[in-house]
C-alpha cells in the first residue's frame, strides 16, 4: 500500500479542551481558555496525541483534553464558519485550533 493509501483512512476528530496561554499565543498570559482543536488520525489514541501535541506547539500550556470524538470529513455541514475552517484547516495540515474568547475563570 502507498502513502496515499495510509492518508485515504485518516479519520478526522474533534477534541474540546483547555489550556493555559504562553506569550507567542497572543492572549494575556496565563490565562485559561477554551480550546477546540481538530486532527487527523487512524485512532482516537494517535488523534490525543496529536491534538496534545499541536496545543503545545500553537503556545498552550497545560492542554487538557476534556472530550474527543471522530466526525465526518464533510464539513459543508458545520453551520459555524470559525469550527469549519478550523476543520478544513485539520483536512488539510493535520490539525485546526479554535480559542474561545473568554477566560475561564480560576475558580472554574
Amino acid at each position: 500500500m502507498g502513502a496515499s493509501g495510509g492518508r485515504a483512512r485518516q479519520r478526522l476528530f474533534v477534541f474540546v479542551a483547555q489550556g493555559v496561554a504562553e506569550p507567542s499565543t497572543g492572549y494575556r498570559p496565563g490565562a485559561r481558555r477554551a480550546l477546540m482543536i481538530f486532527v487527523t488520525a487512524q485512532t482516537i489514541e494517535d488523534a490525543r496525541l496529536r491534538a496534545s501535541d499541536f496545543a503545545g506547539r500553537q503556545g498552550w500550556a497545560h492542554a487538557e483534553l476534556k472530550r474527543g470524538k471522530v466526525i465526518g470529513r464533510d464539513t459543508r455541514s458545520m453551520a459555524d464558519d470559525t469550527l469549519r475552517a478550523a476543520a478544513e484547516d485539520a483536512l488539510h495540515a493535520g490539525a485546526g485550533l479554535v480559542v474561545y474568547r473568554d477566560e475561564i475563570p480560576p475558580d472554574a
